[in-house]
């Protein structure tokens, strides 16, 4: 029997579409856009692929303020499993280049490279870009 990674075993299991997060918190309402998106498909059962890169890795810092009438979105992301969400897909590039600490990660994110994640996301029948 062949050891997969998590990438790949998520890949085959996953039927839903891929979310790609790449806006920084900051910038709009775009990375919020993604994680209900996210948050909406798991609802119906439609197991989302979540990865988050560039600079919509700055979602996964530890747990601010959120702006007034806006989500804290580290607070979302954190209850994901609760919506069967049960890992998110991190570019360790673009953790490299946000100087953020795996260690600041939620517990059922995985780490992987520009390839790893490029396979893993056109997998999927649909990919979504935020």
């Amino acid at each position: 029997m062949t050891d997969l990674n998590p990438g790949a075993l998520a890949a085959t299991e996953r039927t839903g579409p891929a979310i790609w997060i790449q806006q920084h918190p900051s910038a709009g309402l775009r990375a919020q856009a993604g994680v209900d998106t996210a948050l909406s498909f798991a609802v119906f059962e439609q197991s989302p692929t979540v990865v988050f890169a560039n600079a919509g890795v700055c979602c996964l810092s530890v747990p601010m303020a959120a702006p007034a009438g806006r989500k804290s979105l580290r607070k979302l992301i954190d209850s994901f499993p609760l919506y069967d969400i049960e890992q998110i897909f991190i570019d360790g590039r673009s953790l490299k280049k946000y100087s953020l600490d795996a260690d600041q990660l939620p517990e059922f994110a995985v780490v992987q490279s520009p390839g790893e994640l490029s396979t893993l996301v056109h997998s999927h029948p649909a990919i979504l870009s935020f």
